[in-house]
């Protein structure tokens, strides 16, 4: 029972790092490039026209939106993951 208990928390764990893994690459990423390659010496960000600030706005916003949708049920996997582990390997050593 202490394993399988292990096992689902393991498993928990790495569905929650395969959702990190998901924000880094395909949404955090491409914002901060863009970001970078946007910016102006004092470093804030400086767009040609309206459509590229509108664009921009509207990029922000879908970035969020997504961080949201997905980085609240990878933390949550990823710490219940966690503390199930932690608990049966805490639980194992001290008896």
């Amino acid at each position: 029972m202490k394993l399988t208990v292990f096992l689902v928390g393991i498993g928990l764990m790495a569905i929650g790092l395969v959702g990190l893994y998901y924000i880094l690459k395909y949404i955090i990423t491409p914002y901060n490039r863009f970001v970078f390659e946007n910016f102006n010496a004092h470093g804030v960000v400086e767009l040609a026209d309206w459509d590229a600030a509108v664009r921009f706005r509207k990029y922000q916003a879908k970035k969020e939106f997504l961080e949201a949708l997905v980085g609240w049920p990878t933390a949550i996997l990823f710490f219940g993951g966690f503390l199930m582990a932690a608990f049966t390997v805490v639980y194992h050593f001290s008896m």
